[in-house]
């Protein structure tokens, strides 16, 4: 039988999205329409924990949860909040060293932009 944890991250996992904990709950509850939302919670902090699961902090919005493990960072739209991942050079974390003056051993990078579709939704 399949824990709820599991659940959790396989849910996340399909999607292929960037999603809160409500949208996770929302397509959690398609396939079981009894889970509560303290379940859903509980278990993505636990998955965080045990770093089978990111948490993506965007100031004014509520966490987002990736399921991408491996290194990357995030552009995000000013204007309707998608997020999108990208891999920045390796040469980065030297240039934060030299310019911090730190022996900076890892980041985390939000990257404002606004999207193409609301560059286009613009016009």
């Amino acid at each position: 039988m399949q824990s709820q944890k599991d659940f959790i991250l396989e849910v996340v996992q399909r999607s292929h999205r960037h999603l809160t904990a409500e949208q996770i709950l929302v397509l959690a509850r398609q396939q079981k329409p009894r889970i509560a939302v303290g379940t859903v919670y509980r278990n993505l902090s636990a998955l965080c924990q045990e770093g089978r699961l990111r948490s993506v902090d965007i100031p004014g919005s509520p966490a987002i949860y990736d399921a991408t493990l491996s290194e990357h960072d995030h552009l995000v739209c000013r204007r309707c909040g998608k997020l999108r991942d990208v891999t920045m050079p390796p040469e980065l974390l030297s240039l934060l060293r030299d310019a911090t003056g730190e022996d900076v051993n890892a980041y985390s990078l939000n990257i404002s932009y606004i999207c193409p579709e609301c560059r286009e939704a613009e016009r």
